[in-house]
C-alpha cells in the first residue's frame, strides 16, 4: 500500500514539473515574439516616407500636416496611441487632436498609420455658411455658429452677408454663444431654401445677395443687387416666394429699376419703386 502512494506521488510530482516546463517555454515564447516585434518595429522599413491630406478644400495640406506634428523618416509606431482603440487602430490621437485644436475649419479627423511607412489624415472639414460683421471686421461662420476666420474685406468668400445676430464676444474655432438663436436658426432655414431652389433653375439669386437681415424674425429682410430691398415676412409659404421673388426680380424688374418688394402685404407681394 506504501509502495502504491509513492508511485502515484512521483507520477504526480513528474507531471507538475512538465507542466511548469510547458509554462516556461510558452513564457519564452512569447517574450521572444515580442522581442522580435519591438525589433521589427524598429527597423527603417517602418520609417515614414510619405504623408497624405484627404478630403481638404478650404485647408491647406502644409497647413494640416504641420499641425499634426508627424515627421518624415520617424518610426510609424512611434506616435500611435491616445487610446485602446487607437493602438488597435493604429491611429495618432495626440495628432488628431492637435488639428483640431489648431485648424478650425476642421471638424472630424482620423489619423492612421498605413503599413509599412504612410501616414493617411482624413479631414471633414466646416464650411463657410455666412459672414457676420463683428467691429470693423467679418466672422466667417458655418452653420452650426463656429467661427472658422476672421477677414477685412467680405468679398473673399461668396456667402452671405448678414444682420442681425446677437453675440458678445467670439473665438476662433469655437460656436457663437448667440443670444437670439431662433433668429439664426431663421437664417439657415432661409439659405437651405435659397440654395436648394438654385439647383434647378439658371436663374441664380444667391449670388446678387448683397444682406439678409434677420433682426426681425418675423420681417427678414433680403438686399439684392444693391437695388432690390425684399421683405420676405416670417418665412411662411417660402418656397412660393422664392420662386416669385425670383421671376419677379429677372423677368419684372428692369436693371435700372430700384425700390422695395414686400411679400407681408397679402396675398400677392408688392412692388414700391423708389424715388
Amino acid at each position: 500500500m506504501k509502495e502504491n502512494y509513492t508511485y502515484d506521488k512521483n507520477i504526480k510530482t513528474k507531471g507538475k514539473r512538465k507542466i511548469n516546463k510547458n509554462k516556461l517555454k510558452c513564457v519564452l515564447v512569447f517574450i521572444l515574439f515580442i522581442a522580435a516585434i519591438v525589433l521589427l518595429g524598429l527597423s527603417p522599413l517602418f520609417n515614414i516616407s510619405g504623408i497624405d491630406a484627404y478630403g481638404i478644400e478650404y485647408c491647406s495640406d502644409k497647413d494640416i500636416i504641420e499641425a499634426s506634428g508627424i515627421i518624415k523618416g520617424v518610426n510609424g509606431f512611434k506616435n500611435i496611441g491616445g487610446s485602446p482603440r487607437n493602438f488597435f487602430l493604429l491611429r495618432y490621437g495626440q495628432a488628431e487632436s492637435d488639428i483640431l485644436n489648431k485648424c478650425p475649419y476642421v471638424k472630424d479627423i482620423i489619423v492612421k498609420y498605413n503599413l509599412p511607412n504612410k501616414v493617411s489624415i482624413h479631414i471633414q472639414e466646416r464650411k463657410p455658411f455666412v459672414l457676420i460683421p463683428y467691429i470693423g471686421a467679418y466672422l466667417v461662420v458655418d452653420r452650426e455658429g463656429y467661427v472658422l476666420e476672421t477677414v477685412d474685406n467680405k468679398e473673399k468668400h461668396s456667402i452671405p452677408f448678414t444682420k442681425g445676430v446677437k453675440f458678445a464676444n467670439y473665438e476662433i474655432g469655437h460656436a457663437l454663444d448667440i443670444e437670439n438663436m431662433k433668429h439664426f436658426e431663421k437664417l439657415i432655414i432661409l439659405i437651405d431654401a435659397l440654395t436648394e431652389e438654385e439647383k434647378n433653375d439658371n436663374f441664380k439669386l444667391m449670388d446678387n445677395i448683397d444682406t439678409i437681415d434677420i433682426g426681425d424674425i418675423n420681417n427678414v429682410y433680403i438686399f439684392i443687387d444693391s437695388r432690390l430691398v425684399v421683405n420676405i415676412g416670417d418665412l411662411y409659404k417660402l418656397n412660393y416666394r422664392i420662386k416669385t421673388l425670383k421671376q419677379i426680380f429677372y423677368k419684372n424688374i428692369s436693371r435700372d429699376e430700384k425700390g422695395m418688394l414686400d411679400f407681408t402685404t397679402g396675398d400677392n407681394p408688392v412692388f414700391i419703386p423708389s424715388d
